[in-house]
């Protein structure tokens, strides 16, 4: 959803931005923003004389400029995915993952998650940034002139201030955006006491606190001064027609197949079949299951390459006797990394057809950004993985659950 709100808010901006810096280069001394009957002068004036007979840019540097905008909302979207556990299907797959398999005994939670991911993509991100301009303009930013640029900047804050400010059903979400995260980030913390603690044995989930907000939704009214009249922040009608609901049921279908996994004894398996891999030590045995999970999110569904590896993953870091949280955090971020080819994720197939883009300026400059982040992971998994997740540390709570598997899984006769 909000890659689809991205490349359309690129599209916009990119048309619009054409416009302006056409008027400049044409010497017109009326600014595009304003309508004929406007009365209002604009606000910088653009010579009378023509600037340039020449276009603007010329294709090779417009097709750039169109494949860089857009591969910066695929790059963007997919790199931040890993900052929440619930900002991905991966990441929610994770999370049912290991509360399938370890209940509440793994020290995982929304803050723990938060404070490892965001410097992993905030970096990630940076380093895209150096990393792909230079790719695409040889170190060398396209030049529209002096003018021409003074031109398009005024322009630009002329539009945002016509904005004006926040209005109360805009401030309301914004609030609820606020109390939602503030409900997962205090749901039960590892260093305090959650809120969630005081309803137990029952303990809320994440999903009792997105349904609080969700359900203020639908009770606060847009126009609060209209009375009864008002309608409401969100409708049924909206959610019918904006709401994804393939995404709801592919990531239905993914927990349906990993449980489908764990109880066949499937994923047991295919972890004991792994287990040639147990001399490696655990650093590099974490690399490579992460390349084997980036490799596959290429093909597939980043959430169904969860649901196929994840189970796998942790039956072999049991086997091994090092924690599961080393061999699945790293290969979930990992799988996230899909940027080489249109089918990896929706938001590839999204920006190749809108961006118009080859397969090449796809799969060129991908490469490089699932280095760099790979890269970024990896190290990020050495420096901050046993601080706040003991990746590194004997992990004495699966003990208790190997012990209750091996009374409930059924392993499969293969004679």
């Amino acid at each position: 959803m909000i890659t689809f709100f991205l490349l359309s808010l690129t599209e916009a901006l990119r048309e619009r931005a054409q416009k302006i810096a056409a008027s400049a280069a044409n010497g017109h001394t009326k600014d595009a923003t304003h309508n004929e009957g406007d009365k209002e002068e604009p606000d910088v004036v653009a010579p009378t004389k023509v600037i340039d007979e020449q276009p603007v840019l010329d294709k090779v540097t417009e097709h750039r400029i169109r494949a860089i905008l857009y591969l910066s909302v695929l790059y963007g979207t997919n790199i931040g995915t890993i900052t929440t556990i619930t900002s991905g299907a991966s990441n929610v797959v994770f999370q049912f993952v290991v509360e399938d398999l370890y209940g509440g005994r793994a020290p995982v939670d929304y803050a723990l998650w938060l404070f490892f991911a965001l410097p992993i993509a905030l970096l990630g991100t940076g380093l895209t940034f150096v990393a792909v301009v230079p790719f695409f303009f040889r170190c060398k930013s396209p030049d529209l002139g002096k003018e021409r640029s003074s031109y398009v900047m005024a322009a630009i804050r002329r539009n945002y201030a016509a904005l004006g400010p926040l209005r109360f059903h805009e401030v309301a979400v914004l609030l609820l955006f606020i109390l939602l995260v503030f409900l997962w980030l205090f749901r039960d913390p590892m260093f305090a006491r959650g809120w969630a603690t005081y309803f137990d044995p029952v303990r809320p989930k994440d999903a009792t606190a997105v349904m609080i907000p969700v359900i203020l939704l639908f009770m606060i009214p847009a126009k609060p001064w209209e009375g009864a009249k008002s309608p409401s922040l969100m409708s049924w009608q909206i959610v019918q027609a904006r709401l994804h609901w393939s995404v709801i049921l592919l990531i239905g279908s993914s927990f349906a197949v990993a449980e489908g996994m764990r109880v066949s004894g499937l994923s047991q398996l295919l972890g004991q079949e792994l287990t040639g891999l147990g001399h490696l030590p655990p650093i590099p045995l974490m690399i490579c299951l992460s390349i084997v999970s980036t490799i596959f999110s290429e093909f597939i569904s980043n959430a169904a390459a969860c649901v196929i590896l994840l189970p796998v993953f942790a039956s072999l870091a049991e086997d091994l006797a090092v924690s599961p949280l080393l061999l699945m955090i790293p290969t979930t971020l990992a799988s996230n990394y899909a940027f080489l080819l249109p089918v990896g994720t929706p938001a590839n197939a999204m920006v190749y057809e809108h961006g118009r883009l080859t397969l090449m300026e796809m799969v060129l400059p991908g490469a490089l950004v699932k280095t760099i982040c790979m890269f970024v992971t990896i190290l990020a998994t050495c420096v901050l993985g046993d601080p706040i997740f003991g990746m590194f540390q004997e992990a004495k709570w699966t003990s208790a659950v190997i012990k209750e598997n091996l009374n409930t899984t059924v392993i499969p006769d293969l004679s």
